[in-house]
């Protein structure tokens, strides 16, 4: 069975991820062809029922990439100066997250053990996946070892296996990863 789920009066959405609760995170425009900034959301999708995420600096737009069972999401935004920056959003509250020293932060996923996973580039302008932990505020920066400086994570489990790609397009190569 199919729903079809578009945000009321928008032209382009995308659902990125999906809870066990049956709510989904995705984000919607009003343009096409991207001229307008995108808009986080979370669908409900036990009632119908879409939430509109407010994400604080976002003036270029934003995704909502991710949710877990604990309704907690995550995502990034453009900011004033057209940076990416991540965000969590835990229990209402809003966290940036920028991997420290970076340029550009997209946070794409996360599990339900405190893991938000996503890619970064560093002041030299190569891309890396990182885990942050939520519970203990650090950061791991991943490297796929074929892809190094290419890499992307873009989800991860309970069990801290990650997925992702590394490569340059149109040639990219996807990976799983088990953290120790």
């Amino acid at each position: 069975m199919y729903t079809k789920v578009d945000s009321p009066g928008s032209k382009f959405n995308q659902l990125l991820a999906q809870n066990d609760l049956h709510q989904a995170a995705g984000y919607y425009s009003m343009s096409t062809n991207n001229s307008t900034p995108d808009s986080p959301y979370i669908y409900d999708e036990n009632g119908g029922v879409f939430e509109v995420l407010t994400i604080p600096g976002a003036v270029g737009g934003a995704q909502a990439t991710g949710i877990n069972n604990l309704q907690q999401i995550c995502g990034f935004y453009i900011g004033s100066k057209g940076a990416n920056h991540g965000f969590f959003i835990n229990g209402g509250i809003f966290k940036k997250l920028d991997v420290p020293g970076s340029t550009f932060t997209q946070a794409l996923g996360l599990n339900n053990v405190n893991e938000i996973v996503g890619t970064y580039d560093d002041k030299n302008g190569l891309t890396h996946g990182f885990v942050y932990n939520s519970s203990t505020n650090t950061w791991l920066s991943v490297d796929d070892p074929n892809g190094t400086g290419m890499t992307v994570v873009n989800g991860t489990n309970d069990h801290h296996d990650l997925v992702g790609f590394w490569g340059a397009s149109p040639t990219n190569t996807g990976f799983v990863a088990t953290l120790p």
